[in-house]
């Protein structure tokens, strides 16, 4: 009963949100048809429910519907009574929006009004006309005018069938977890797009092989009383060692901020944007406010040292405040940054950054010195770009002449590398100012 790669390939291929959004029933369920037989139907049955449970791997509204419709399509024919997934259409109607406290794993999602009539329509009064409209359409349907039918007869029908089943069968949980940062924070849409690889790249690993995750489940032991056993006076007694294994506890609190009132989704995507573009000034003031009120908060927002160069270019005085935030933070190092400083390409922006962080916290001596190097040896090997070359020239003397006067470096240690090169650009106003500095 396992899914061939081919098999996931082609339900993807119909699932996706272009043709589920374009496509009427009709014609999905003749695609359908084309690819799964009979003896499939279990089988993708499992799966679709496995996707309907992570709302990360199904995204788009008409999805969801379609793969409640296949649920219903494959076993049309037959009693819905006696559809295998029965129990799935009533759990969609009596969803309700979880609680915050409620546990995350294996709930259906939330359907919108219009989702529920669509599966009532399905359970109680299917028609052929239901099944010409498009998923899109069922969405735009207008709440206000939409009766869910009555299905408490079938409710009745699936607690007896229930009822007739061992305890022992109706006690297992899936093997799979949901993704807790999803969950909180929901997709971020710009990244959709970007991530529709990986979801692929998941839904195969999750559904395709003999032992496939999706059809694994946890379940208590059966215990079974050990029968007495004869101990003879004389007979050596084995002793085994109880060997000690801990709990492992979810801990739901590890992407809350110690402070409450603080909204971390929003601060999440002003990060993410901050590494993509310039913030404006509200935004700007909004994220700089909450990294001063909680600097702690900059553990959760996905700041790793490859973004960070991003976040120089874009919003140079947010990377400034997040390396402060960092300062104290057993979990992150701060040389990692420093280290991507270093390769980032001199700008004005650049600048910036390490001027207001030596001004701010004592840097190490071997970054600054490396860094002015580095600097150097930019500005003198860009003759073909004079005008550049000469502001670029003029902010590196005068980012070296306050770091002097700020005593944050000695003169002496660089008078070797420093000299020189105020000679090479004596006509520029600030190399001379710096050159009479140091020979000063």
């Amino acid at each position: 009963m396992s899914i061939e790669p081919s098999q996931l390939a082609s339900l993807l291929t119909i699932l996706s949100e272009e043709n589920t959004s374009t496509q009427n029933f009709e014609v999905l369920a003749n695609n359908f048809h084309q690819f799964f037989g009979k003896a499939d139907f279990f089988k993708i049955g499992c799966a679709l429910v496995t996707l309907l449970q992570n709302k990360d791997l199904i995204v788009h509204p008409s999805q969801r519907i379609v793969c409640v419709f296949f649920l219903y399509d494959m076993y049309r024919n037959d009693p819905i009574a006696v559809n295998p997934f029965a129990t799935v259409f009533t759990s969609l109607i009596n969803s309700t929006k979880e609680e915050k406290n409620q546990d995350i794993n294996w709930n259906m999602p939330k359907l919108t009004p219009q989702e529920k009539f669509f599966v009532s329509q399905l359970i109680t009064s299917p028609s052929k006309e239901l099944f010409k409209k498009t998923a899109a359409q069922i969405l735009e349907l207008d709440a206000g005018n939409l009766n869910i039918g009555d299905f408490s007869g079938l409710q009745v029908l699936i607690a007896e069938k229930l009822s007739e089943l061992p305890h022992m069968s109706k006690i297992a949980i899936p093997c799979l977890l949901s993704d807790i940062e999803t969950y909180l924070f929901g997709n971020d849409e710009a990244n959709q797009k970007n991530e529709s690889e990986d979801q692929n790249a998941i839904i195969e690993a999750m559904l395709v092989g003999q032992d496939a995750p999706f059809r694994r489940c946890v379940k208590p032991e059966f215990i079974r009383l050990a029968p007495p056993l004869y101990v003879d006076q004389d007979e050596l007694i084995w002793l085994e060692e109880n060997s000690y294994s801990p709990d492992f506890v979810w801990d739901n609190t590890i992407l809350n901020s110690t402070n409450s009132s603080l909204n971390i989704s929003e601060i999440r995507k002003l990060m993410t944007k901050a590494c993509k573009t310039q913030l404006t000034i509200p935004e700007t003031k909004n994220l700089e406010s909450n990294l001063r009120q909680d600097s702690s908060l900059i553990l959760y927002l996905d700041l790793s040292p490859s973004k960070f160069s991003n976040l120089v270019e874009y919003n140079p005085s947010i990377a400034v405040l997040s390396l402060l935030s960092f300062q104290g933070k057993e979990s992150n190092d701060l040389s990692a940054y420093l280290d991507e400083l270093f390769k980032i390409k001199m700008s004005v922006h650049s600048l910036e950054v390490v001027n207001n962080l030596a001004n701010k916290v004592i840097l190490p001596d071997e970054f600054i010195h490396l860094y002015i190097s580095n600097c150097i040896a930019k500005c003198e090997s860009m003759n073909d770009e004079k005008q550049l070359q000469h502001r670029l020239v003029r902010l590196l003397c005068a980012f070296i002449q306050n770091l002097i006067r700020s005593k944050i470096i000695d003169a002496v240690d660089l008078q070797v590398e420093l000299k020189p090169f105020c000679i090479e650009f004596s006509a520029i106003r600030e190399a001379n100012q710096l050159y009479r500095t140091l020979t000063n």
